[in-house]
């Protein structure tokens, strides 16, 4: 029996209308800390208070008598929101981050914190130590290394101080960025970084291990191999999602449906309360099993946000039917949120968050499935419009074809994890048929034209207020009873926000970007008429600029095709991410190469042999091309190698491609990585294509690349040198920057700067921060 004081505590924490109004509170104070990095906080807020009125006083009162206790119920009401906006604010206002000092090297010693993710030549794990929470990355491709490497385990390591700022885009800070993560900082650790590792003799974490390892164990034996089919099935029974591309299933609308949500633990918990009804036992010993059973799930897969928001509402719901009070999902969701937002209020600043919580609070109106259905891919859309600055037109389709198989999946790893022998003999082979049938089907929608979009930063603007009136929307028709014109209303403003995601933003300036890729060079040509990339930058095991620099960019311009890729020379600095741009671009027009033979060239077309995408057209630049493009626009590319004899000896840097954009009276010149031979051929061959105003340095500032004589042909009044952090060739060199201000050339480096981005009107040029 459940004492009275529990059961009436229950009842209000099931039954109490203010928990949506709460909820918002909290947010709102997360939004003022985040100003300006939130820039729709007050029409928030102010919605919010008209939100808070309509329920305060449509509230009605019984007799005379119950007056002063309605003063005193809504003075206390208004305490509690004054406490949840300012525990927001103070929070995030002051984040407390005492990051790693930028230096070469660091020792730290500490506590693993969490499951590490495991790659094929590194793992990622956290390190509780006395700066904080501190991400490593171990470089190894040793498996017996990385095994030691366990929750709860002691390692002491030294690395080198990884730069963050190569992960900050738009208006996020760095401090931002480390609340973000739940990190004090970031630390490289090679193979030999790693001095000592003492496993955790914790008896209950050595239990919670033990238990993972032998599930992901079984999991490999009942896939037998198949490294895909494996990689799924670990991803939805452990949220280990480390060796799946999870761009490829965001641009399906899918990449959900591979993280442990809502949806799966809601399995999980039907299947342990229908192995509880056979056993004969009182109710209340039942639940205690049943929730416990829950919660060891929830430690396994790592506390996983949907998962946890999930299992608090399982919790009080199930203890609501215990007191015999039907439960309010509406209401106990937006009390989950509550708490997660108390115990980490920078929860709010991620994806997961807003997705499984608006995604549930649609789900909670009522109505047929197939309204339900469509409202959550509206407002589904609308948050990945706004978090990833991308809208699955697909993702309709692929939901309703992928969800109902994944009920399938789901069992086979739950046998998988129990009787692997059993789920590799009976069930292996229709589930193997299964996964490649659904994977030609995925392929064949992201194939589709316009199968996704990118969305810009200015209607990503308006989506955010679209999503704040839905919210809004939502839990004042939740008090209404979703009645009269409230419920039709909802869907309007959701199909409406959705639709306004597709409008054009036209520009009459021409864009020029020049990325911060590290010791490689890529840069962006954006015009009224056309968009042009010029290189991709490099891409290894530790960074891939294309991933984490270019393609966000690409996304928050809302850029949807690019109508050229220009590859200046063979050199993997140069072109090592176009692979995964041409992958997760939705259009690419055409892609020009030098027209050249080397060992160089031969490398180059074996790595774009893992371009998925074949929608793009090739060509060979062996002569001199003249676009033009409009009255105002021309492009003129010029490719140095022709004018070599055949008998000269020619590195890969003097078969660069010279590309000069005009727009207007501005002129902006790239010259790959053109030395010093291959400027002088320019200057006797075509020195009129030469003059610009805004010259990219050749061969990252290097001493072999910009001569006087060049730089005073070029006469440009910038320069722009692309080089990275700590280079390993000392760029730019100390040389070329004497040439620089010895011809009043005022310089820029992607190194000190960051991606550096010029607008121009054609009449004149300045720079955008």
């Amino acid at each position: 029996m459940i004492p009275l004081k529990i059961q009436y505590v229950l009842m209000v924490l099931q039954d109490n209308r203010y928990f949506p109004l709460f909820f918002l509170c909290l947010i709102s104070g997360i939004c003022i800390a985040l100003y300006p990095y939130v820039i729709w906080v007050i029409p928030f807020l102010l919605i919010t208070v008209c939100v808070y009125l309509i329920c305060l006083f449509t509230q009605k009162r019984t007799n005379k008598h119950d007056t002063k206790k309605t003063i005193i119920h809504k003075v206390c009401f208004l305490i509690v929101c004054l406490f949840l906006f300012s525990y927001g604010f103070i929070s995030l206002k002051n984040p407390s981050i005492n990051s790693l000092k930028k230096c070469e090297n660091h020792s730290i010693n500490g506590i693993v914190d969490g499951y590490p993710t495991e790659y094929s030549s590194m793992s990622i794990f956290y390190l509780k130590t006395k700066y904080g929470r501190i991400r490593v990355k171990y470089y190894s491709e040793i498996e017996k290394e990385k095994s030691l490497i366990k929750n709860g385990s002691k390692v002491l390591c030294h690395g080198k101080v990884e730069d963050l700022n190569k992960y900050l885009h738009g208006n996020l800070s760095k401090e931002m960025y480390l609340k973000k993560k739940n990190i004090q900082g970031s630390l490289i650790v090679k193979k030999d970084g790693i001095t000592s590792v003492k496993i955790s003799n914790n008896p209950v974490i050595c239990f919670i291990n033990n238990v993972r390892e032998k599930i992901q164990k079984n999991i490999e034996i009942s896939t037998e191999g198949k490294n895909d089919l494996f990689n799924v099935v670990n991803a939805i029974i452990l949220n280990n999602k480390s060796e799946i591309n999870m761009d490829s299933y965001a641009e399906i609308g899918i990449a959900h449906l591979l993280s442990i949500s809502g949806m799966h633990f809601s399995i999980i918990s039907l299947l342990f309360l229908f192995m509880l009804c056979w056993i004969p036992l009182k109710p209340s010993f039942k639940v205690s099993i049943y929730l416990f059973c829950l919660l060891t799930y929830l430690i396994i897969i790592g506390f996983p946000l949907p998962a946890v928001r999930s299992f608090i509402m399982v919790f009080f719901m199930t203890l609501a039917l215990l007191v015999k009070r039907k439960p309010d999902s509406f209401y106990t969701l937006f009390l989950a949120g509550c708490i997660i937002l108390l115990m980490n209020p920078a929860s709010a600043l991620t994806v997961s968050f807003w997705m499984t919580f608006i995604g549930t609070c649609t789900l909670c109106i009522p109505g047929s499935m197939e309204k339900k259905g469509i409202l959550l891919f509206l407002v589904i859309g609308l948050v990945s419009a706004i978090s990833f600055n991308m809208i699955s037109l697909v993702g309709i389709v692929s939901n309703t074809i992928f969800s109902i198989f994944l009920v399938f999946f789901f069992g086979f790893g739950l046998i998988g994890a129990t009787f692997p022998i059993i789920a590799q003999k009976v069930f292996l082979p229709g589930i193997s048929i299964l996964f490649d049938g659904l994977s030609f089907i995925a392929g064949a929608l992201k194939e589709l034209p316009f199968s996704y979009r990118y969305i810009s930063v200015r209607m990503q603007t308006i989506g955010i207020i679209c999503a704040t009136i839905l919210l809004l929307l939502i839990i004042v028709s939740y008090y209404k009873n979703f009645k009269g014109p409230w419920k039709k209303s909802i869907f309007a403003v959701a199909f409406l926000s959705f639709c306004l995601m597709f409008l054009p933003v036209n520009s009459s300036i021409a864009r020029i970007t020049y990325f911060n890729v590290g010791d490689g060079d890529s840069a962006l040509i954006q015009s009224p008429s056309f968009t042009m990339l010029i290189d991709t930058g490099d891409a290894d095991e530790r960074f891939n600029p294309a991933k984490f620099t270019i393609q966000p960019y690409l996304k928050k311009q809302g850029i949807n095709r690019l109508d050229y890729i220009l590859i200046t020379h063979y050199h993997k600095d140069h072109y090592g991410g176009l692979p995964y741009v041409i992958n997760h671009t939705p259009s690419v027009g055409i892609m020009l190469i030098p027209n050249t033979k080397s060992e160089e060239e031969a490398t180059f077309v074996d790595v774009m042999k893992s371009c998925s995408s074949m929608n793009y057209s090739q060509k060979r630049i062996s002569k001199i091309v003249d676009l033009n493009i409009s009255d105002s626009e021309r492009i003129e590319i010029r490719p140095t190698f022709q004018y070599f004899s055949q008998y000269e000896e020619l590195n890969e840097n003097n078969k660069s491609i010279i590309l000069r954009y005009i727009f207007g009276k501005k002129k902006f010149l790239f010259v790959g990585d053109l030395e010093i031979e291959g400027e002088t051929k320019a200057l006797s061959n075509f020195p009129d294509v030469l003059r610009a105003d805004v010259l990219k340095v050749g061969h990252h500032g290097s001493k072999t690349s910009s001569s006087l004589e060049f730089l005073d042909r070029v006469n440009p009044s910038v320069g722009i040198i692309s080089c990275g952090n700590y280079s390993y060739y000392h760029h730019p060199s100390g040389e070329v920057i004497k040439r620089l201000s010895d011809s009043n050339i005022k310089y820029f480096t992607t190194f000190n700067q960051g991606t550096i981005t010029i607008e121009t009107d054609g009449k004149t040029y300045w720079f955008v921060d």
